[in-house]
């Protein structure tokens, strides 16, 4: 039978440390690390080439005319038609990776409803580049955090603790040198710092879902005046991960404050 440690911070179980995500993987994705995004599996799921009809052009065309070229086509429209509706919040993020081709006949005839040659949306790229999913997690995550819901109360202690947790010692040194309101100038300096975290790779998080859970964690135990919320609980399992030195995939989030 495998046995599995189980963890404590604060008199609450963390539970194992285990990255089952990571565990499922093949053996060159383990030794890429590769980056997982949501946009990869929607522009997947997407067709290489959409030939469109009549109603699809007629639908997806946009609501403001184009001093350039009359109405434009929308590529989100094109995409709702053909993918379900979880993947529609990712096709902002995918939009750029279409584009259309049009036939040297092509005629839209609005008023008759009518239309000869053919367009065409084409797939221009069949991965997104894995910096840029970082960097969409990344925008995602900092997007969470409300600054204007951290209640005041303790809240310059509580900045240092995450700042610190980010990176030892740099809420410390934050906290000596701040200036301005508590909240504004922890947003930033905590926005800077997940940022250098994330894109250096200094913690080897390579999924996009891991990263938006971060800032949900830290918004949370910020937001937080009862001390029950497991926001840090979470970010520290997270931290004591990264020292097995390995990608991190996945985590088992602490849900329910089970206690020691």
């Amino acid at each position: 039978m495998r046995h599995q440690h189980v963890f404590a911070f604060h008199g609450v179980i963390m539970g194992t440390l285990r990255d089952e995500a990571y565990e499922k993987l093949d053996y060159l994705s383990q030794l890429t690390e590769v980056v997982i995004g949501p946009q990869n599996e929607v522009l997947g799921r997407a067709p290489d080439r959409i030939e469109l009809t009549f109603e699809q052009v007629n639908k997806s065309k946009s609501r403001t005319w184009s001093s350039r070229a009359g109405y434009e086509i929308s590529v989100n429209q094109v995409l709702v038609g053909v993918l379900p509706q979880s993947d529609w919040p990712y096709l902002g993020d995918i939009k750029q990776y279409f584009k259309f081709e049009v036939s040297d006949d092509f005629e839209l005839d609005l008023v008759n409803k009518k239309m000869t040659g053919t367009i065409t949306m084409v797939k221009t790229l069949q991965q997104v580049d894995e910096k840029k999913l970082l960097e969409i997690a990344l925008e995602r995550a900092t997007r969470v955090l409300h600054q204007y819901d951290w209640p005041a109360k303790r809240l310059r202690e509580k900045i240092v603790t995450v700042l610190n947790t980010l990176e030892p010692g740099h809420g410390t040194e934050w906290a000596k040198t701040m200036n301005g309101r508590v909240a504004w100038s922890g947003y930033n300096e905590i926005t800077n710092t997940l940022t250098n975290v994330i894109l250096e790779n200094k913690w080897r998080i390579r999924d996009a879902d891991v990263i938006l859970k971060v800032g949900g964690w830290i918004n949370s135990y910020l937001s937080d005046e009862s001390d029950q919320d497991l926001g840090l609980v979470n970010l520290v399992k997270l931290k004591i991960m990264l020292d097995k030195d390995l990608p991190v995939y996945s985590i088992d989030e602490v849900k329910n404050a089970n206690t020691i």
